[in-house]
């Protein structure tokens, strides 16, 4: 992976906005998902999947 933090977190900034942009494809390409309920459930699962990611790489680099 990546050994620098600085650039670990520059990279976890533009992976986020490139990922909230990919996540609003289904709603103005599909008409009957609800963009509400669409958004609640993207908003819940997907920071946990990628606190948890984190969370594991960033746990084995600590001293």
């Amino acid at each position: 992976m990546v050994s620098s933090v600085p650039v670990a977190a520059i990279l976890s900034v533009y992976l986020g906005n490139q990922l909230s942009a990919i996540s609003i494809l289904p709603t103005l390409l599909i008409d009957f998902i609800d963009p509400f309920i669409y958004s609640l459930l993207l908003g819940s699962i997907v920071p946990t999947i990628i606190l948890a990611l984190s969370i594991t790489i960033f746990a084995r680099k600590q001293f």
